[in-house]
């Protein structure tokens, strides 16, 4: 999904409905969790709802959107989400639209759930976590499961259910990068790569998990050199985030584009609610420091103006200070990575610089290849004259 200015506000909603799975995916950082059955109860979503929405209508947010995440969602009946639904639209009344998304591992997928999806019932966004290449995904008795989910992502496709695909950046992945890429690329699919991040958050990840697969600054810049040379070999231009933003930035430079700088206390619009309320920015979730509060008991205006939120936006403006400012780019990329960085990204710029900046830089020198950057210039040239005359 590409990342532009919105003069309408908007907010996502990252649900942990219930940490419940059937796979034993092996950098999965809910991996502790994933035999327990809780679900969130729906006396407690009516709360989060509740607790979101005067604020939304009273500030006229254009929408707001819950993904709903795991977990394994599609463990839960449907009718779950019937109810939900119900307690939405009793909720939401005064104009702000409400989208729903799921992200699932695609184990699980009857006819009753395709015609489900199909109808939009209730989930109008989905993204399917797979990985076609490497021995990651693997069920409780550590059997292979890529192969079921190639053949749901297949009966998709044929009922026609539009679907994303997300993948993880892993040290043992990153030898198959251009596999993977050739693979979605052929496909069609619009696919988001996750990396997987050094992290010492030892109460959410074990240091097994670490040691396997999180990858260094080099190792990223590996990864994206090569999704980068896919993109450009690639006859079919296709949506792969986060290139599709870094692209973006790229031209923007190029074009010469109105400055914008990325305030996180102003215009955060992610938030991930864990199964028990507590809150959090994309960036710090499961830090307990960091915690905005918690949405079954705090309203979200109180959420958004608490201490722990202003100290998080605080530190986020000085590393925004320390990375963005000095960076030739900055203004045309706003600075999203450095103002929402986790600490494993925090680490990692303090190791080897901005990555962002590094992949901009290799797609810029990528357009002056392929006389692009031409194209670009001539444009902000012709801009130019007609902002004169």
């Amino acid at each position: 999904m590409t990342l532009v200015l919105q003069t309408q506000r908007s907010a996502q909603f990252v649900v942990k409905i219930s940490k419940y799975c059937n796979l034993r995916c092996s950098y999965c950082y809910e991996f502790a969790d994933l035999g327990t059955k809780a679900r969130m109860p729906l006396d407690l979503i009516r709360a989060l709802f509740q607790n979101i929405a005067p604020y939304v209508t009273r500030k006229q947010y254009a929408e707001i959107e819950f993904v709903w995440h795991g977990g394994e969602p599609l463990l839960i009946p449907l009718e779950y989400y019937d109810e939900i639904s119900r307690l939405q639209k009793e909720i939401f009344t005064d104009g702000v639209r409400v989208a729903n998304g799921l992200q699932t591992n695609l184990t699980v997928l009857t006819n009753r759930h395709l015609s489900y999806l199909k109808d939009r019932k209730f989930f109008s966004g989905l993204g399917v976590s797979v990985d076609p290449y490497g021995d990651q995904r693997v069920d409780k008795r550590g059997g292979q499961t890529t192969p079921t989910v190639l053949a749901n992502m297949q009966r998709l496709r044929d009922a026609e259910i539009p679907f994303g695909a997300i993948v993880v950046v892993a040290r043992n992945t990153i030898a198959h990068m251009h596999d993977i890429c050739r693979f979605f690329d052929k496909l069609g699919i619009s696919t988001r790569f996750l990396p997987f991040y050094l992290t010492t958050i030892d109460e959410v990840i074990s240091s097994e998990q670490i040691n396997s697969h999180a990858v260094s600054f080099d190792e990223l810049i590996y990864a994206f050199n090569v999704i980068i040379d896919e993109w450009f070999r690639s006859s079919n231009a296709p949506n792969w985030d986060p290139l599709d933003e870094y692209t973006d930035y790229a031209i923007a430079h190029i074009t010469g584009k109105p400055v914008y700088r990325y305030d996180r206390f102003e215009t955060e619009s992610v938030f991930v609610v864990n199964l028990d309320g507590r809150v959090w920015g994309a960036g710090d979730t499961y830090l307990s420091e960091a915690a905005y509060g918690n949405l079954f008991t705090d309203d979200f205006e109180a959420i958004l103006n608490s201490a722990s939120r202003r100290l998080v936006a605080a530190r986020a403006q000085e590393r925004r200070e320390k990375y963005c400012a000095p960076c030739p780019y900055y203004g045309a990329c706003p600075g999203f990575f450095v103002g929402d960085a986790s600490a494993d990204q925090e680490r990692l710029l303090e190791s080897g610089g901005c990555p962002v900046r590094v992949i901009v830089e290799r797609i810029l020198r990528k357009f002056t290849e392929s006389g692009l950057e031409g194209m670009f210039s001539g444009a902000r040239a012709q801009a130019q004259v007609r902002a004169e005359t």
